[in-house]
């Protein structure tokens, strides 16, 4: 279900229900260090996605978007005698939420910060070791410059404002519990686009 109200708030909102077989899995064989995958017999994918884009003033637009999940897998038995059914799929939290502020000018000017919160999920396929949640937020400006064909477009940020600990990437289940991959902490980019249109 979609849809704008008053020209200024457009929502979207998705239900799903989904039969998966042969889910695909990966794994880590010890020692390897080498990703491989297998199927799960069957999983069921339930969930729900939300989001709505408000016109807060000229140029300034708000959105926000929650995403909630419950994968699980619904027959899986691992080749070495292992039971998952009923667990959690991990690598996916139940939980995402962001919101985002963005303001352009007329003058070229632009500025922009967002929000994301990510709930807990787990690292493996026994539901044994879980991440925690974390929030992350972000800075950006910038100057679009046109004459003619030429663009020119100076841009600055801050990731990780709040220089929160978190993961930029888990390993599912891997060898020897190194699952997780660290983000880095709150840092500062820069740069110049410099733009040529032919036609």
């Amino acid at each position: 279900m979609k849809g704008r109200v008053s020209g200024r708030l457009i929502y979207d909102l998705a239900l799903f229900h989904i039969d998966v077989q042969d889910e695909i899995v990966p794994f880590e064989l010890e020692g390897s260090g080498q990703s491989f995958y297998r199927n799960a017999g069957r999983s069921t994918h339930d969930g729900l996605e939300a989001s709505l884009v408000l016109e807060l003033a000229p140029g300034l637009t708000g959105s926000a978007a929650y995403t909630w999940s419950d994968f699980r897998f619904n027959e899986f038995r691992e080749p070495g005698g292992a039971i998952y059914d009923g667990n959690r799929i991990p690598g996916i939290p139940e939980h995402l939420f962001n919101i985002a502020l963005d303001w352009t000018h007329a003058t070229g000017l632009y500025a922009g910060w967002d929000l994301l919160y990510a709930g807990r999920f787990y690292a493996d396929n026994a539901n044994s070791v879980a991440t925690g949640d974390y929030l992350v937020s972000n800075l950006r400006a910038g100057f679009r410059w046109e004459s003619g064909r030429w663009s020119c477009e100076p841009f600055a940020g801050v990731n990780n404002l709040f220089d929160e600990d978190y993961m930029s990437n888990i390993r599912l289940n891997a060898a020897f519990g190194r699952y997780y991959e660290p983000a880095p902490g709150r840092n500062v980019y820069g740069g110049v686009r410099l733009s040529y249109g032919f036609k």
